[in-house]
């Protein structure tokens, strides 16, 4: 059986849930609100509301089958003090390469090539321009 996708804060709420009650008591307190023989006095009441805000056949399926995690964006803020240390990266990268290629350290000049066309490959794909880098 596949598993089910879950946004993190449902998954949260059925790992929370499952620490101290097994998948058949999550479904009765889902179903019912509470379990013979144990109270519940709302301890759980933001889990138990996360998973009721779901369908019913996705947290079933969670449970019976297990789940992953749907993939969620992130957000990056790039300060300019961040900016100045990507700048003296890649100059202190241009000078090095230079003393290298004087001492004619041609593996050290590869190295180091392969370093910035790296570290310029990774802002390019994730869309990150940085003046006096790569804009």
């Amino acid at each position: 059986m596949e598993k089910v996708k879950l946004p993190r804060e449902v998954a949260e709420a059925i790992e929370r849930l499952g620490q101290r009650f097994s998948r058949k008591n999550i479904l009765a307190i889902l179903l019912k609100g509470h379990l013979k023989g144990d109270v519940y006095a709302g301890e759980y009441q933001k889990e138990v509301s996360i998973l009721r805000s779901m369908e019913f056949d996705d947290i079933l399926l969670a449970l019976a089958n297990g789940y992953d995690i749907e993939p969620e964006p992130i957000t990056v803020t790039i300060t300019p003090e961040m900016q100045e240390k990507v700048k003296k990266y890649f100059a202190y990268k241009e000078v090095e390469c230079k003393e290298a290629e004087k001492e004619g350290l041609t593996g050290t000049v590869r190295q180091i090539g392969s370093e910035v066309y790296g570290a310029r490959y990774i802002l390019k794909v994730l869309g990150i321009t940085i003046p006096g880098v790569n804009a």
